[in-house]
């Protein structure tokens, strides 16, 4: 973990996402007294298996990045008659996760991108065809600074 290079103010936002077949979006944003984590490196490209959020400056250099475990589950858990555990293929039609971001005085932007190796099959998050294989942007939205997380 790296230090964030944005210009924080005092504490973070929480954003929370929803998703259904329409795609991703912004649900609430919540002001925090508490610091944001620290950022995932910036210095080297994400794992191909993330979800990533981003805080980007307007010129769209990265200032903070955080990595999501699974956030948009596509497996389940089940459990035998024997006490043993597997997982099973069951994509949820519609979800949710949150993310945390420093707080930032200047105009930024928000981007959550899934990496290459990311199968997401709910009809709004699936990769168009032929567009395996590469990162792709699920959602951007720009913040307009201030510390309070208004758009």
């Amino acid at each position: 973990m790296t230090r964030s290079h944005a210009s924080p103010r005092a504490g973070s936002l929480r954003l929370d996402f929803a998703y259904d077949a329409s795609g991703l979006r912004l649900h609430k944003r919540t002001p925090r007294g508490k610091p944001a984590r620290p950022s995932a490196a910036l210095d080297r490209d994400p794992p191909p298996n993330a979800v990533v959020v981003e805080l980007r400056s307007p010129n769209g250099a990265v200032q903070y990045r955080q990595l999501l475990a699974d956030p948009i589950p596509q497996t389940a858990e089940i459990s035998d008659d024997d006490g043993s555990y597997h997982r099973i293929a069951d994509v949820a039609p519609s979800g949710g996760f949150s993310a945390v971001v420093p707080r930032s005085a200047a105009p930024s932007e928000v981007v959550v991108s899934a990496g290459p190796e990311v199968e997401l099959a709910q009809p709004g998050l699936a990769p168009p065809a032929g567009h395996s294989g590469r990162w792709r942007e699920l959602l951007r939205l720009r913040l307009e600074g201030g510390g309070d997380g208004g758009q």
